[in-house]
């Protein structure tokens, strides 16, 4: 999984020439907007991580489903033919054994 996005910043108040405290509230002003702007990408990317994890998440619960499903899929369709198989045993021998007796001794109708 990659996640690929791009960030851009503006400085919303130039720096300009002025006196210390004028150069000082400049920077004041540009960190708060930068703190805003990493406000507002932090929690796109708290969003996308959110879906991400919880689609996920559903994706995990249905694999999981489908593989119990198809084991017991798997399961029954092995205990059902060893049931086939008895039961293909027993007419295997009541087939023998109704067709070697002779006439006499037995009438099949």
């Amino acid at each position: 999984m990659t996640a690929v996005g791009n960030l851009t910043a503006k400085i919303t108040k130039p720096m300009g020439t002025g006196s210390v405290a004028d150069r000082l509230e400049a920077l004041e002003h540009n960190f708060r907007d930068l703190d805003r702007q990493l406000d507002v990408v932090r929690a796109d990317l708290e969003k996308r991580h959110y879906e991400l994890a919880t689609g996920l998440k559903e994706e995990k619960a249905n694999r999981t489903a489908d593989i119990k499903g198809l084991a017991a899929a798997v399961r029954d369709q092995a205990v059902g033919s060893v049931h086939l198989q008895w039961a293909g045993l027993w007419l295997f021998i009541a087939g023998a054994v109704y067709g070697t007796v002779p006439d006499g001794v037995f009438i099949l109708r």
